[in-house]
């Protein structure tokens, strides 16, 4: 991801511009934040989170949502696109914007090169401020890593790190998915190098 080299706009201008662009961009601090291709193995990561997800849900009231699904962060202003997001139950819509959701359960994020400090650091400062997050998945490409970041309560959050083998226990969408099946097929892809400059 990469700054648009815009000047500082407006919440509503930016939902104006995002309405007509072709290309997605996250609207973080008055600034636009261009969405930049990602590389075939968090591409791969990302689906088979959605699937896996999708496969567990399937039962209850929620829906996993691709990296198109917009979320709006009410206490900061600012709007995301999550690699996956989760919703339950009734969704929550902007009241400006009727695609952008304000009310994830659950958010997965594939972490990059050039993300993983932002992931790891404001941007779960950000999605935490969200009172239905109920808990923040990040995906390692480079190795076979799971970390699930839980809200215990208002003001507690416990990090929890699973490898090959283990299985991810969802508790704030009643579902659980195993590590392995995550990464099925992830490392398998020829010429994957993990070139930085993608995500």
């Amino acid at each position: 991801m990469h700054p648009a080299r815009r000047p500082v706009v407006t919440e509503a201008m930016y939902l104006a511009m995002e309405r007509a662009s072709d290309i997605k961009h996250e609207y973080r601090g008055a600034e636009l934040w261009a969405m930049a291709g990602a590389s075939p193995r968090h591409n791969r990561l990302a689906a088979r989170c959605i699937a896996e997800l999708d496969g567990a849900l399937r039962e209850g009231d929620c829906v996993p949502l691709g990296s198109d699904q917009r979320v709006h962060v009410p206490a900061s202003g600012d709007y995301c696109y999550p690699d996956v997001t989760v919703i339950c139950g009734e969704v929550h819509y902007h009241p400006e914007d009727p695609d952008s959701i304000t009310n994830p359960r659950l958010i997965v994020e594939v972490l990059s090169r050039s993300t993983e400090k932002d992931d790891r650091g404001t941007k779960f400062e950000e999605y935490r401020s969200i009172e239905s997050l109920g808990e923040y998945v990040l995906v390692w490409q480079d190795r076979v890593k799971v970390e699930i970041r839980r809200r215990e309560s208002q003001k507690r959050w416990t990090i929890e790190e699973l490898g090959a083998g283990d299985v991810i226990e969802l508790r704030s969408v009643g579902a659980t998915l195993r590590v392995d099946a995550v990464y099925d097929g992830a490392f398998r892809l020829k010429g994957d190098d993990l070139d930085p400059a993608r995500g």
